[in-house]
């Protein structure tokens, strides 16, 4: 493992933000595994402190504070990772992420497109700036917002994305609709049984829209 993905790996070590609030200034005696220098240590305190350097030991952080504080719990088996000034933020604390919505970096912004021309037109772009058989993802739709007022369906989709599986999701993130390419790729037919936790939206024959669902 690179100095680097050492120091990614000990951004999340230094992770539990109460263990390391409660460990500022400790435990100077203790012997460190491993011990950031020359970086912002962030705290996440009740003053929202930044820290120069932490010292971790047996996966506990043991000290927090300037580098010379923090230098005193080097000992000779001790990794020492000079961060050179980068950051060392608290691990994946929260209880509610939702990681996907980082994909929206990459993907088709539709929560102001107000017709489905205005959704295909967007998606067909994205489309001709991709290979075939690229994945074309978007999010934000709402077709309360849409003139025609329904669902976009796999139909649609398959107008301007015959050769690219595409799926878009919902603007409240609980639903979304993919075109036939993707639901081919999911394994999802006529005779796909809805799984325990969603539903598989259906035309009046049975078929499946590309609708899918959250129960």
């Amino acid at each position: 493992m690179s100095p680097l993905q050492r120091a990614a790996w000990c951004a999340v070590i230094v992770g539990g933000a109460v263990a390391l609030a409660s460990a500022q200034r400790t435990s100077p005696l203790v012997r460190a595994d491993l011990v950031l220098i020359h970086g912002k240590i962030i705290t996440v305190d009740a003053p929202d402190s930044i820290a120069e350097a932490v010292a971790i030991a047996g996966g506990n952080i043991v000290s927090v504070g300037t580098n010379d504080q923090v230098k005193a719990s080097i000992g000779p088996a001790t990794e020492v990772i000079d961060l050179a000034g980068r950051t060392a933020t608290p691990g994946l604390i929260d209880s509610h992420v939702h990681f996907s919505e980082a994909d929206a970096l990459y993907s088709i912004d539709l929560s102001d497109a107000s017709s489905m021309k205005d959704v295909l037109d967007r998606v067909g772009a994205k489309v001709a700036a991709s290979k075939a058989g690229e994945w074309i993802r978007g999010q934000g739709w709402d077709e309360s917002k849409l003139a025609e007022r329904r669902y976009i369906y796999a139909a649609d989709l398959d107008t301007v994305a015959p050769a690219n599986p595409v799926w878009l999701v919902h603007t409240t993130g609980h639903y979304g609709v993919a075109n036939s390419s993707a639901l081919k790729i999911g394994g999802i037919t006529d005779a796909t049984q809805d799984p325990p936790a969603g539903t598989i939206d259906r035309d009046a024959q049975g078929k499946p829209t590309g609708v899918l669902k959250e129960a």
